[in-house]
């Protein structure tokens, strides 16, 4: 099966490198792909025997940059006609993205499908113009034929969108390929934690400026913990100055972001607490990886743990840093390894390495079904 895959992202995220993971594997089981992109990192992420080609611009430069987005879609309008594959994968972080790849694939009669980790709306996230975006978003929604996305409370958000109740839509889960450790969080009151986050510096969705805000609140009252924030982006002067604000350069530390083994290798050695202080996320890696390492975690109420039994005092309020300054200062005190236990159980049993690849291979029958 010749497979398209259009990825015009401007950053590579955990998106990013599950669609590059999917891409491989899919290219490992004898099907031919072909990948326009516009990050360059795809080039190292992807398999050498999968064709590239470089995209002129971003999702981001679409309008600013008319001239160079119409040569763009020129160069997609040829890919899918003059070979066209049986089916147009579209990766898209947010329903913007990649919307030029479904209009252009609606117009030459490509059958399309988006992989998307979110079912959200803007005005559901609480972004500028969001009630005008989501009239834009519910119509991007409708365009393709049907719809990879990452779990089950995602695939439900996506589904109020589409045109029919039987909209195909396809979870592939995102996995870990960790061996498991065993817990790693001693009850030490006196000692010093460690509180990790990760990701990239984008306070509309990571939420890391509610750190440096949790940071004062806590070093107010003990100097028993510090903050590590991993990542670079376009958030990264901004939470420069609100550390500085907040005078907490010694409890605050931002690291820039580093290559994901690495990224392992710290978590492992350095970190006690992963926090997740997010406003939305799909179904993040770090969450993933931190349970896969026997660390703990802290995180805001997200939809992907709906269907899991985390303990209230494992979460935070992501909207008031008192509230979560009081969390993580009586954590140590609530924590039970059993609950624990329970929480990583259940998680880690839905996102294995085999039920990954059983939900890759089905992405064939589901692709064949549309075309």
């Amino acid at each position: 099966m010749d497979l398209l895959f259009y990825s015009d992202a401007c950053e590579f995220g955990g998106h990013e490198a599950m669609s590059a993971r999917i891409m491989n594997a899919l290219n490992d089981i004898g099907h031919n792909v072909h990948l326009l992109h516009f990050h360059p990192r795809f080039g190292s992420e992807v398999s050498q025997d999968i064709q590239r080609t470089n995209l002129i611009i971003h999702n981001k430069q679409i309008f600013s940059q008319w001239r160079n987005a119409l040569k763009q879609a020129e160069v997609l309008k040829t890919a899918l006609t003059e070979t066209p594959p049986d089916v147009l994968v579209v990766a898209q972080g947010y329903p913007e993205s990649g919307a030029l790849a479904l209009i252009i694939a609606k117009q030459t009669k490509v059958k399309a499908v988006s992989y998307i980790p979110f079912g959200y709306t803007a005005d559901e996230l609480h972004k500028s113009f969001g009630h005008l975006r989501k009239l834009i978003q519910r119509r991007l929604f409708r365009l393709p034929s049907g719809h990879i996305t990452i779990d089950e409370p995602q695939r439900k958000l996506l589904a109020r969108h589409t045109r029919h109740r039987n909209h195909p839509i396809h979870i592939v889960p995102n996995p870990f390929d960790l061996n498991p450790d065993k817990l790693a969080f001693e009850l030490n009151a006196g000692a010093n934690t460690v509180i990790v986050t990760a990701g990239r510096l984008n306070f509309s969705q990571k939420n890391q400026n509610l750190i440096p805000q949790v940071a004062a609140i806590l070093g107010s009252r003990t100097t028993r913990f510090s903050f590590k924030i991993i990542g670079s982006g376009q958030d990264s002067q901004a939470l420069a100055a609100a550390i500085r604000s907040y005078s907490v350069d010694r409890y605050v530390e931002v690291i820039p972001e580093m290559h994901h083994s690495k990224l392992l290798d710290y978590l492992r050695e350095y970190a006690d607490v992963v926090l997740l202080p997010s406003h939305y996320e799909g179904f993040p890696l770090i969450f993933l990886e931190a349970l896969a390492l026997g660390k703990p975690v802290i995180s805001s109420p997200l939809d992907f743990l709906s269907i899991y039994p985390i303990q209230e005092y494992m979460t935070i309020n992501p909207r008031s840093a008192v509230d979560a300054a009081h969390a993580i200062e009586n954590f140590s005190a609530q924590f039970n390894a059993d609950d624990y236990d329970k929480l990583r159980e259940s998680i880690l049993s839905n996102h294995s390495l085999n039920q990954y690849h059983n939900q890759v291979r089905e992405i064939t029958k589901f692709v064949t079904e549309l075309v």
